[in-house]
């Protein structure tokens, strides 16, 4: 297929762009634009390397336009610079993980309208948008392409198509769910979620770790530090060849390997292991690894007599135990009543996404961030209609 050749699909025609020439139409049709609709296809560690963009896609004006980053001689900075215009509204679905990786791309979207605080605070569960779609549009479309392979060129027509579906249709969605927020009064409260989300900055958040805490449980302290150190060797090797890391070697053979160091003479016969990695240089580089670990081990005085994961101190028991507690008694005395209330004015759908258990947490701690006006307008007001005392579990912020 022609960069830029139009594709006539049911329902809209597509756009590839993968030329400058194609790109610089598309960014003609954007200043016109009031409104677009947004998506990104990425792999994240699972074909290759890292958080990577695999195409994003724009429906607005009644067609669809699918851009492909792999084109090194596109540059999606003017594109990205539209997505940052306070003036063209954006609709999207579920956005956390595309807006983390535009931000890591150096673009940071504004004016977002993510259709899935409208879904929830209209009283629906959390969907998916093919289910969404077949509920409230009748749109039987196949989901089946979304775990598969965006780095492959050219696409197959099943990939493009849906791509294509996954912004063409938001239009429609919200051309439905707004009038209902509207009617229903909660749309203020929809442009506070979409407002906070997008205000979020994912460049200052905790990058993903090599190391997860839940795994500490499975070592003592000593061959925890080696099964670190063979994570680390093990992330090099896959940022190396452009891999995913279980694809260089299984979690299941490190952790051997961390607990029994000598059996580094027979680990290449075992499964999950990338057949370069099966030779005698990578098993020498291996067990020297290893041995430098054991070194530093020693001289630490790590010992595989004490669990990797210490308890924590009594102090720090008591403040996590005293928070739990207060927690407790917040649900029980305030925030239970109150959702009970909002779920026989809203809905209980909509109770649960407003005052989920991390919401009502953060509360409790006093998190500015996660304390939206309209979710204390809402706890002040029938916590006195049913005469319950929010000072009494939690500090609120001033009235506005």
């Amino acid at each position: 297929m022609d960069a830029g050749e139009r594709m006539t699909q049911p329902h809209s025609p597509i756009h590839f762009i993968q030329t400058p020439s194609a790109l610089e139409n598309l960014l003609r049709v954007l200043e016109r634009a009031e409104m677009c609709s947004i998506d990104l296809e990425f792999d994240k560690n699972y074909h290759r390397y890292g958080f990577n963009l695999c195409l994003l896609q724009l429906a607005t004006g009644g067609e669809c336009y699918l851009v492909d980053p792999l084109q090194k001689e596109l540059d999606l900075s003017p594109l990205f610079r539209h997505l940052e215009r306070r003036d063209l509204k954006k609709l999207v679905f579920s956005f956390g993980e595309d807006l983390r990786l535009l931000q890591s791309l150096g673009c940071r979207p504004v004016n977002l309208i993510d259709l899935n605080n409208y879904v929830r605070l209209l009283n629906n569960p959390q969907r998916s948008l093919s289910n969404l779609l077949l509920e409230h549009l009748e749109l039987d479309l196949d989901s089946g392409e979304q775990l598969s392979n965006w780095y492959t060129r050219p696409l197959s027509p099943s990939q493009i198509q849906y791509a294509a579906n996954d912004v063409f249709h938001l239009g429609p969605l919200y051309n439905l769910f707004h009038p209902l927020a509207e009617k229903k009064g909660v749309l203020d409260w929809v442009q506070q979620e979409n407002r906070v989300a997008e205000e979020k900055d994912y460049t200052k958040a905790d990058q993903e770790t090599l190391f997860k805490e839940k795994d500490q449980s499975q070592f003592d302290e000593y061959a925890w530090y080696l099964y670190k150190a063979l994570l680390i060797w093990r992330d090099q090797q896959a940022k190396a060849m452009n891999l995913p890391a279980f694809k260089i070697m299984d979690k299941s053979v490190l952790s051997d390997l961390a607990r029994e160091p000598d059996m580094s003479t027979v680990w290449t016969t075992k499964h999950g292991v990338h057949p370069r990695f099966r030779s005698q240089s990578y098993q020498a580089e291996l067990n020297s690894i290893l041995s430098k670990a054991q070194k530093e081990a020693d001289t630490m005085g790590l010992s595989i007599d004490r669990p990797a994961r210490q308890k924590p101190d009594p102090e720090l028991l008591k403040q996590i135990r005293k928070e739990q507690s207060l927690i407790s008694k917040a649900k029980r005395g305030l925030f239970t009543p109150v959702k009970r209330r909002i779920s026989q004015d809203y809905g209980e759908e909509t109770s649960t996404f407003i005052f989920s258990n991390r919401i009502i947490t953060e509360f409790v701690r006093s998190n500015p961030d996660e304390m939206l006006p309209y979710k204390v307008d809402l706890l002040r007001t029938y916590a006195s209609q049913l005469r319950i005392p929010v000072e009494r579990y939690l500090k609120l912020p001033p009235s506005s």
